[in-house]
């Protein structure tokens, strides 16, 4: 009798701890939130054609893009704060599904804002250039090498993304916008004569004047990814 319940209740153990391995590992998959990557070409095909889809991988590749060049110039603070923008948009765009890359580059993403404290700048820009190139295969989107991108205006035309352009001409001020929304906006008069409403980051704005002669790159969404004085 005793034998018998003791492996009766072995038994149980084994069970329920069976099951409550299985529960943990299916509550984990839930708090994902992520389709399973679909391989056949067509299914690539259909998410990256989803409109949804496009604009927030754009995004994200653009982002990232931007944390690299900020990498290879020393700005720490905005390597971080692009890289969760770009994180951010990755993962909207993961709602519409997942291609090859797109998983991988979240990762890398993920990993460069975890990364210890003193780890190097120069390791953490390689880490988010990972990601940007992951991201970029996610996309269809082209990838050139950015390591050289922004030191110079004439070394900013790296691949950022769809939409992107170069705009050359003089800031002029904007002090209602600044005075309102505080930040730094600026109009960006280009050679014909149009002025381009724009808004600097922070660190972008401590180099920047009214009447600096500057070429930006700006993308569909009116977002500066750089700026540097013309030489």
């Amino acid at each position: 009798m005793t034998t018998r319940y003791v492996l009766s209740l072995c038994t149980a153990l084994v069970v329920g701890g069976a099951c409550v391995a299985v529960s943990a590992h299916a509550l984990g998959d839930a708090d994902q939130n992520a389709p399973i990557t679909m391989k056949s070409d067509q299914s690539i095909r259909l998410i990256r054609e989803n409109a949804f889809f496009d604009r927030h991988i754009d995004k994200a590749v653009k982002h990232a893009a931007v944390a690299e060049v900020a990498g290879s110039q020393g700005k720490g603070p905005d390597l971080i704060r692009h890289t969760q923008l770009s994180l951010d948009q990755a993962r909207e765009a993961q709602r519409a599904g997942n291609v090859p890359g797109l998983n991988e580059g979240i990762v890398a993403l993920r990993e460069t804002l975890n990364l210890p404290q003193g780890t190097s700048l120069e390791d953490a820009t390689a880490s988010v250039r990972d990601a940007r190139i992951k991201l970029a295969q996610a996309g269809g989107i082209r990838t050139v090498d950015n390591r050289m991108a922004g030191t110079a205006a004439g070394g900013m035309h790296a691949q950022y993304g769809r939409g992107t352009r170069t705009v050359k001409g003089e800031l002029i001020g904007d002090e209602v916008s600044s005075r309102k929304e505080g930040g730094n906006h600026y109009f960006l008069r280009d050679q014909a004569g149009k002025d381009l409403p724009i808004t600097l980051t922070e660190d972008m704005g401590r180099h920047m004047r009214s009447g600096d002669k500057v070429e930006a790159q700006i993308d569909a969404d009116g977002l500066v990814l750089a700026i540097a004085k013309e030489q």
